[in-house]
C-alpha cells in the first residue's frame, strides 16, 4: 500500500513555530507489550519534541513492562489511573480530572479507553480528538455505539490501513477517513544484538536447521492452534525444522498442550514474552502469522525489517503489507492445508525464501519506519489545530 496522500500538505497554514509546542495526549488501556500499546510508545517517543509536547496515559497500572519504561526514560510523562478489572467508574471520573489538568491540544485514544474518556471527547470541542481504529470495525469494541456517539460528536477516527479504513465505512458510515500506517523503528529490527549463529547455539537449534517463528499474544484471534496444526503437518515432511512462538497470553497452557497433542511439542518452543525479538527473529527463516482478524500488525512490519519473508493469513491489512507474493505467502484465514503448504513451499526453496526476505527488508525500509507513522500524525494533528477557530485551552473543563 502506497502511504495516504491526503495527509500530503497538511503543514499548511499552521501556526509559527516560535509559537508553544502542542500538547499531546494518547490514551490507551495499558501499557502491556501488545500491537496498539506498541504503536502508542512508538508514536509517543517519534514525534517532533520540538514542535510537541506529549504524555501517555494508562487505564491500568502497569509501570514495570518494557514500553512504560521506554516512555519515562525518554522523558515522556505517563500517567496511571489505577483501573480495576470490568467496568470502573472511577476511572471515567480520574481521566477526567486528568485531561483537564494537562489541557491538550490534541486527545488521541485508543482501544476501549474510548469509553472512558467518552465524556471528555464530547465535552472539549475545541479540542482535537482522535481516536485511532486498531482493528476491523466490528472486531475492534463490543459497544460500537460509543464509537457512534463519538464520531458524530467530532472525533476524528484514523485507519491503521485501508481495509480497517473500509471497514469503518461499512460499520459506522464514515468515508475518506485519514490512514497513517503504524510504524516501527525499522533499524532495530534490522540490526540484531546476538549474531544468528549464537542464538541458534545457546538455544540448541541446529545451524543448518529451518525455522519459523511466531511473535503474537497467546489469544484466541492469533489462532496459534491452527498454526500448531499445521505446523505438524509440515513437522511430518520435513525434518529439522522448528516452530518458535514469542508471546504470552490467557491461552499459553493450552497451546502448550495442543502442541504435545500433535506429537510436536519437541520441535516448538514457547519462548514467553521477549525483550530481544529483533535476536528472535534474525535467527529465524520464516515468520507466520495465523490470525482470524487484524488491523495493521507490528510483529508482520518488525518481521519484514528482520528480513524475513511472511506466511500469514489474508486479514485486515497483512495483504498491503505483504503486497500479494513479493515478500511472502497469503492463504485464507483458517485454511489449514494452505497454511502447510505455504510453510513447505518456503521450507524446501532456499533462493525463493532468500528472495522473498531482500523484497521484505526493502519494503520495510521505504514504508514502515516509525519516522513515516509519526509525520503523518503530526500532520495530521496541525491541520485539524490550523481549522479551529480558539486554542484548546479555552475547552470548558
Amino acid at each position: 500500500m502506497k502511504p495516504d496522500t491526503r495527509l500530503a500538505g497538511l503543514r499548511d497554514g499552521v501556526a509559527p513555530a516560535s509559537m508553544r509546542r502542542i500538547r499531546v495526549m494518547q490514551v490507551i488501556t495499558s501499557l502491556h507489550v501488545a500491537g496498539a500499546e506498541t504503536m502508542v510508545a512508538n508514536l509517543a517517543l517519534a514525534l517532533d519534541p520540538g514542535r510537541f509536547e506529549v504524555s501517555v496515559v494508562s487505564l491500568f497500572t502497569t509501570p514495570s513492562t518494557p514500553l512504560a519504561r521506554s516512555l519515562e526514560e525518554a522523558g515522556i510523562p505517563v500517567v496511571f489511573l489505577g483501573k480495576s478489572l470490568g467496568f470502573d467508574p472511577l476511572v471515567v471520573a480520574r481521566l477526567a480530572a486528568t485531561i483537564r489538568r494537562r489541557a491538550p491540544d490534541v486527545l488521541q485514544t485508543h482501544l476501549h479507553a474510548i469509553r472512558y474518556a467518552l465524556p471528555s471527547l464530547l465535552l472539549r470541542r475545541r479540542t482535537v480528538r482522535v481516536h485511532t481504529v486498531h482493528a476491523i470495525a466490528k472486531e475492534e469494541t463490543n459497544t460500537p455505539f460509543i464509537n457512534r456517539l463519538a464520531f458524530a460528536a467530532g472525533v476524528q477516527p484514523v485507519a491503521i490501513a485501508e481495509a480497517v479504513a473500509k471497514s469503518v465505512e461499512r460499520v459506522y458510515g464514515i468515508s475518506e477517513l485519514p490512514i497513517v500506517l503504524n510504524g516501527i523503528p525499522v533499524s532495530r529490527y534490522a540490526s540484531p544484538s546476538v549474531p544468528r549463529p549464537d542464538w541458534r547455539r545457546n538455544e540448541g537449534v541446529g545451524e543448518k536447521d529451518f525455522v519459523f517463528v511466531n511473535v503474537a499474544r497467546l489469544r484466541a484471534e492469533k489462532n496459534q492452534r491452527l498454526l500448531i496444526r499445521a505446523f505438524a503437518g509440515v513437522a511430518r515432511q520435513a525434518p529439522d525444522v522448528w516452530l518458535l512462538v514469542a508471546g504470552d497470553g490467557p491461552l499459553r497452557s493450552e497451546l502448550v498442550e495442543a502442541a504435545r497433542d500433535a506429537g510436536v511439542s519437541d520441535r516448538i518452543r514457547f519462548l514467553g514474552l521477549r525483550e530481544d525479538v529483533p535476536d528472535v527473529l534474525a535467527a529465524a527463516d520464516v515468520f507466520v502469522l495465523s490470525s482470524n482478524f487484524e488491523g495493521n500488525p507490528l510483529c508482520v512490519m518488525e518481521a519484514m525489517a528482520a528480513g524475513l519473508p511472511v506466511v500469514s493469513t489474508a486479514v485486515g491489512g497483512v495483504p498491503e503489507l505483504v503486497e500479494g507474493s513479493r515478500s511472502g505467502v497469503l492463504v485464507s484465514a483458517g485454511d489449514e492445508a494452505a497454511l502447510t503448504d505455504a510453510m513447505l513451499q518456503l521450507c524446501r526453496d532456499a533462493d525463493l525464501t532468500a528472495k522473498m526476505g531482500r523484497a521484505a527488508s526493502a519494503r520495510a525500509r521505504e514504508q514502515f519506519d516509525v519516522s513515516v507513522m509519526a509525520r503523518g500524525y503530526e500532520a495530521l494533528y496541525e491541520r485539524s489545530l490550523a481549522s479551529r477557530c480558539a486554542p484548546a485551552r479555552q475547552d470548558s473543563p
